[in-house]
């Protein structure tokens, strides 16, 4: 599969491996799970779980994890830090999993890297409970701030909040949205970028990991951005990022 083999020289070249949330990530990882509410107990899906990094944070929080990721390299690398997490070979269009089996959705930079992203929506609303709540995030159709790195990161669609919430309630769920990637995170990702390029006295490919270590003024360094990026937070009710964020559940549930 093409689509399989990209993904696997994208692992290859050391993009997306970042096994720690990033400051931005961070900042964002929190609303989420106060949105999501994953409980001890519950059966998540991480689609798209990538290197594992949110599937591992999950099942600490005693949830039962499925991960499903259609790079083996991908796979391989989560396997190594979530030894607790049942990791699956797949694409979102076509699930193999029964109608109604998870109580969480958790769908990360995932959606817009798909090439038939309402089938794989479809397919989310199909294997979630009636009780379950579903998060998908969704790049913005028109972006607000430019990233440098926004013409690698392989996103095939781009989308409008009113397209997306008219789909979702048509197949009968309430949502609720929530803006990312605005000002505050655009000011974070160039400090990130600035601190990276001091520290290495290099230059850096903002796709790859982080710096490594755990020095006073990295972790420092690392609290503070997470605090400027997280700043954004207070404006997402508003239509000011790049991003949008999306929670959503059943209207009626049986």
């Amino acid at each position: 599969m093409e689509l399989r083999r990209h993904y696997d020289n994208v692992y290859k070249a050391g993009i997306w491996t970042e096994e720690k949330l990033g400051p931005r990530k961070t900042s964002k990882f929190g609303l989420i799970l106060k949105k999501l509410r994953p409980q001890c107990g519950e059966i998540l899906l991480d689609l798209g779980c990538g290197n594992g990094r949110y599937s591992k944070i999950f099942s600490l929080r005693g949830v039962s994890v499925v991960g499903l990721e259609i790079s083996r390299l991908a796979l391989d690398l989560a396997k190594k830090q979530c030894v607790r997490c049942n990791l699956l070979l797949g694409t979102v269009e076509k699930l193999p999993f029964k109608d109604g089996v998870f109580d969480k959705v958790f769908a990360m930079d995932l959606i817009e890297h798909v090439p038939n992203d309402f089938e794989g929506l479809n397919e989310i609303i199909r294997i979630m409970k009636n009780s379950g709540v579903i998060f998908v995030s969704f790049p913005r159709e028109k972006k607000v701030f430019k990233f440098s790195e926004d013409s690698r990161l392989g996103h095939l669609h781009a989308y409008q909040r009113d397209h997306i919430k008219e789909f979702l309630e048509k197949n009968d769920l309430i949502t609720e949205i929530y803006f990312v990637d605005a000002f505050f995170d655009y000011i974070c990702y160039h400090l990130d970028l600035a601190v990276k390029r001091i520290l290495t006295r290099e230059k850096v490919d903002p796709l790859k990991s982080s710096i490594k270590g755990g020095g006073l003024l990295v972790r420092l360094g690392r609290k503070i951005l997470t605090f400027v990026a997280s700043i954004d937070l207070f404006f997402c009710r508003f239509p000011l990022g790049n991003a949008f964020f999306v929670f959503a559940r059943k209207r009626h549930v049986s």
